[in-house]
């Protein structure tokens, strides 16, 4: 739909460019230690977060609408993946002394309220069910702002369920995933899911779960995934 794009209607490419910039802003600092970069993402991260009279509710009820036939869609959350990058950005941004321990507090009850959406809500629920990249990158959002709001507990939750309730459905014997090889663009969706595997995994090398060695039932895993879509990525 390209009415997407229009800024004075929808959000989309305000939060696109939200993002990009405390991406850019967070990297800058890390990388030369300039407070001036810090300074300016500490303002777009209390515009965005903090500040009630411009912050982002903390929900996507009305993610992807279609005008005429619904005015928001379960398929919209995977919209906020892009939003453990403010995560990191937070975490980048976090000794530089221009981010107050206040506005760190309240970027963090934002995402964890978002989380409490995500798992409470009609959306979030039905989305959770879903057996493709959908499903994975729900668990990979949720685990994501569970640890980053300080909800370890509700991490490990999630990451100790991925290999029964994503993996197992998901991963055929050869490494494959069948249900986005069916997809227009299979590659493409098998290398996002697979990004979504990994984060999973990210995470939970940080929380003492191992998921890059786990095995499903027919022997495979995030390991013969990757050997699997490596041929296709090399042309072989």
């Amino acid at each position: 739909n390209p009415e997407k794009d229009d800024t004075n209607r929808y959000d989309a490419k305000a939060m696109g460019r939200m993002i990009g910039m405390l991406r850019s802003l967070s990297l800058g600092y890390a990388v030369t230690g300039d407070k001036d970069y810090a300074r300016y993402a500490a303002e777009i991260l209390d515009a965005w977060f903090i500040n009630p009279s411009t912050r982002m509710n903390p929900n996507l009820e009305h993610a992807q609408i279609v005008p005429g036939k619904h005015d928001g869609s379960k398929v919209g959350i995977i919209d906020s993946v892009a939003l453990i990058e403010v995560a990191d950005a937070v975490t980048l941004l976090a000794d530089a002394g221009e981010l107050t321990p206040k506005q760190q507090a309240g970027v963090k009850q934002w995402f964890s309220d978002y989380l409490d959406w995500l798992l409470q809500s009609a959306h979030g629920q039905a989305e959770a069910r879903a057996e493709n990249n959908h499903g994975v990158w729900y668990d990979a959002q949720t685990a994501v702002f569970a640890h980053f709001s300080g909800r370890d507990e509700d991490a490990r939750r999630i990451l100790r369920k991925v290999r029964e309730q994503r993996m197992e459905p998901q991963f055929a014997a050869d490494g494959s995933l069948p249900l986005e090889l069916a997809r227009t663009r299979p590659m493409q969706y098998t290398l996002y899911t697979l990004q979504a595997y990994l984060t999973l995994a990210a995470l939970g090398d940080t929380l003492g779960i191992n998921l890059y060695d786990v095995e499903t039932a027919n022997g495979s895993g995030i390991a013969r995934e990757i050997d699997y879509v490596l041929l296709f990525v090399k042309g072989e």
